[in-house]
């Protein structure tokens, strides 16, 4: 950097200090009298779009040993344009508008510049974030783990990226943020809407570090404060020692809030954006139907903070009302309904906050009653589940009414319970209990494959039609309930259980030579429509006590006092892979 100082008719030459983009003049005996300016040229190549100009008044306690970087006493700060292109330009900075009198001593350097706000949803631009992000971006994914190397469970992950500018939003009281840029100085203050960081107690300070993607720009850090509006907020970072050099950007959003208890304590949540679009209807049944709806038509950036869907069911003669929370999912089963009964469906986006309070019996202010979680991140994929704290719903979507089919004795207006393939070897003449236990509940040394139509919530059932997988042993009486289920889905899907070189060796096939119970573990797959709905690693022999193998095998069925079902079976057939060795040859005296 490169500057000349004229106080009146002369040039006097300042030194540049250390390393940083700032010139600070001899001492100097200038009157403003009259409409002084300030004329300085210089060339300048760095991401600052003004510079600052101190001035002391004389009669200050400065000598020529003084610290050039010592404090200013009672310094006038005047503040001017600049060109970032590294080039050299005259710039003209009027003094008269700001003091009238003598000046000692005149320092000059750049304010605070942010460029980047980062730590809750970050959306990154090209261009400066001083003006509205015309064309955001952000790198999502979505990774899936496999639960005992089935069941999927879907979360989100933000990564960084190198565009060089960044703001965030969905922010929360408590929230960690970092705050990019250059120029903060030895030492930073950073207040959020006036608001100083929770983190900067009791000095207020921040001391800046050298940040990992950009070299030559520092970071700061900012635990987010409360009691702040939803909405943008302004960034302001203030050069502590030079106070007067001041950032201030719209680089962060709050999200909603919702009161917690006390009229003076608040938790922070995203108001979600409105289903425009009523639920459709499908698979009208005397006792539950399948409602489909479309997400809100929004920008993907108010999508993104979208974690579950509440769904409220009224019946219209008597106005009794259901909520089901579910995750984020856009279909689902409304079970337990009345038969020949009209009713109204309406569907609201949910937002779940970040920070959980343990109780509202507190302050929710108190560290001791909130905990930061990333819970919102998981993508529920499934039905029913419980609400995290300080769930908020949007507006309703408009309502879908319908009335369910009546309820008749031929059992073909689709009820329950539904049906299950048996292996067992209790004897060919057992028989389960009806109901929710669908024929095969009490059945012992059993295997059954279920196929549920009807939600049971005193079996833990999934919410929607469903097929599960249920054993007891060889001992115990089998049960519908899901605690012993070795697997269940309500969606077919793949992968299933594939060999691996962690797991050949215990799902490999048997040699010939191989005795009956010692042919590994293997798999019970069970396809729906040609598609694979459910894979459990099952060692049959080990599981039942079977006779050389061999069990009986068939179909149960039951349905209930108020959800009436026919069950047909038009064809099945069964096809058994064990061999068994032809009868030795019968002996023949010569």
């Amino acid at each position: 950097m490169r500057a000349e100082i004229n106080p009146r008719d002369g040039y006097i030459h300042g030194t540049v200090l250390a390393d940083a983009p700032f010139v600070d003049s001899p001492l100097l005996d200038l009157e403003i009298e009259d409409r002084h300016h300030f004329v300085v040229r210089m060339a300048y190549d760095g991401a600052c779009a003004q510079a600052g100009l101190h001035l002391e008044r004389r009669g200050a306690p400065v000598t020529p040993k003084t610290n050039p970087k010592a404090p200013f006493v009672n310094p006038i700060v005047v503040r001017f344009p600049i060109t970032s292109d590294g080039s050299q330009h005259v710039y003209y900075a009027p003094l008269f508008p700001y003091v009238q009198g003598d000046i000692s001593r005149i320092r000059f350097f750049p304010s605070p510049t942010v460029t980047k706000v980062r730590g809750c949803i970050d959306r990154y631009s090209q261009v400066p974030l001083l003006q509205p992000l015309l064309a955001p971006s952000a790198n999502i994914s979505m990774i899936t783990t496999l639960t005992n190397g089935i069941y999927p469970v879907f979360s989100t992950l933000f990564h960084a990226m190198t565009l060089p500018f960044a703001s965030t939003y969905n922010c929360y009281p408590g929230d960690e943020i970092t705050v990019q840029g250059r120029n903060f100085g030895d030492a930073a203050l950073v207040h959020i809407n006036g608001a100083p960081c929770q983190n900067n107690y009791p000095t207020l300070e921040s001391i800046p570090e050298l940040a990992l993607d950009a070299p030559d720009e520092e970071v700061l850090t900012c635990v987010l404060p409360a009691n702040l509006p939803r909405g943008p907020a302004v960034v302001t970072v203030t050069n502590e020692r030079y106070r007067g050099l001041v950032f201030n950007g719209t680089m962060v959003a709050y999200a909603g809030t919702t009161p917690c208890g006390a009229a003076t304590s608040y938790i922070r949540v995203l108001v979600p954006v409105q289903l425009t679009t009523a639920p459709s209807l499908s698979n009208v049944m005397a006792h539950a139907v399948d409602i489909t709806w479309t997400p809100p038509p929004n920008d993907v950036w108010s999508c993104l903070t979208i974690t579950g869907y509440l769904v409220i069911v009224r019946r219209l003669r008597d106005n009794f009302t259901v909520t089901t929370m579910l995750g984020n999912v856009t279909t689902t089963t409304l079970a337990t309904l009345s038969a020949g009964a009209p009713y109204s469906v309406t569907v609201s986006a949910v937002v779940e906050s970040q920070v959980q309070p343990i109780s509202c019996l507190l302050s929710c202010h108190d560290e001791s009653s909130i905990q930061n979680t990333t819970d919102w991140q998981q993508v529920d994929m499934y039905g029913q589940r419980l609400a995290l704290p300080s769930a908020i719903a949007g507006l309703p979507s408009p309502a879908l009414v319908f009335s369910t089919l009546a309820l008749v004795p031929s059992g073909r207006a689709r009820g329950g319970d539904g049906f299950a393939f048996v292996i067992q070897n209790e004897g060919g003449a057992s028989i389960g209990r009806g109901g929710n236990e669908v024929g095969y509940g009490g059945i012992r040394n059993a295997v059954s494959v279920e196929f549920d139509t009807t939600y049971n919530a005193d079996t833990a059932d999934m919410y929607e039609n469903h097929v599960s997988i249920h054993t007891r042993g060889r001992s115990q009486p089998n049960s519908a309930h899901h605690a012993y289920s070795l697997g269940a889905t309500s969606e077919p899907f793949a992968p299933h259980f594939q060999a691996s070189a962690y797991v050949s060796q215990f799902f490999a096939k048997a040699t010939g030579a191989s005795a009956w119970g010692s042919a590994g573990v293997g798999c019970l797959q069970v396809t729906v429509d040609d598609r694979t709905g459910l894979s459990v690693p099952l060692h049959l022999d080990n599981t039942l006590d079977l006779t050389g193998g061999r069990a009986f095998v068939g179909f149960t069925a039951a349905t209930g006092a108020a959800a009436w079902q026919a069950h047909d079976i038009l064809s099945w057939q069964w096809e058994s892979l064990r061999m068994f060795p032809l009868p030795p040859a019968p002996f023949t005296h010569v």
